[in-house]
């Protein structure tokens, strides 16, 4: 399996003249698999041998003519190499800017949680975070209990469910109001995780993000 970060890559062809294949010989250099391989090496792999890349983040590439070159770039990939299964991830907003073709790509959605899937997330990421003793677990329960409180929109969904799970946890309390997790879930999002990603967004609202947001 390989993955690429399609916000990566599109720096990346943009200051090289690349395509998919020099930026993943490249990648593997970096995170030193390898050091002694050439493009004609990797050519022969993935003409060779089955393989799974996932190309993530296209929601990620704010630019249309930019999105629609990128996407360009994957079909070009998957016809050059038709032993790799292609994984394309973006959100719904701006998909359709540069949709693949229906006939060549199977559309999938990732449903929210039902109950079931709510309560094992919760003991899962308990299980990664932290040793699981008897106050652990009894912590677990309470929120399981607790939960009820939330509106289920908010806990059927990965991602918001992840970050209340955070705000459990450490502040030892349900968020009480959907305004409290609206925040929280906020500041975390376009200030940290923005951040983190290094995300190039064109309009300049950095310093007014939670305005623009509030509502």
């Amino acid at each position: 399996p390989l993955r690429i970060e399609l916000r990566k890559y599109l720096p990346y062809k943009k200051k090289h003249h690349a395509n998919i294949i020099e930026y993943i010989l490249d990648e593997l250099k970096l995170d030193n698999y390898t050091l002694d391989i050439d493009i004609y090496n990797l050519r022969g792999i993935l003409k060779e041998i089955n393989s799974i890349v996932i190309f993530d983040g296209l929601d990620e590439i704010f630019n249309i003519n930019d999105k629609v070159a990128v996407k360009k770039d994957i079909q070009n990939f998957l016809t050059s190499f038709p032993k790799s299964c292609g994984i394309v991830t973006s959100r719904h907003v701006g998909y359709d800017e540069a949709s693949f073709n229906s006939n060549d790509f199977i559309e999938l959605e990732i449903k929210d949680f039902n109950n079931q899937q709510i309560e094992e997330y919760v003991n899962n990421w308990y299980f990664c975070e932290t040793e699981i003793d008897e106050k652990v677990k009894e912590e677990i329960q309470n929120f399981l209990v607790l939960k009820s409180q939330i509106d289920t929109e908010l806990t059927r969904n990965p991602l918001l469910l992840s970050l209340i799970v955070i705000l459990y946890r450490n502040n030892g309390r349900i968020p009480q109001s959907k305004l409290e997790i609206y925040r929280s879930c906020t500041r975390t999002l376009v200030d940290k995780w923005d951040e983190n990603k290094q995300l190039e967004i064109p309009i300049k609202i950095i310093d007014r993000k939670e305005s623009i947001f509030s509502n």
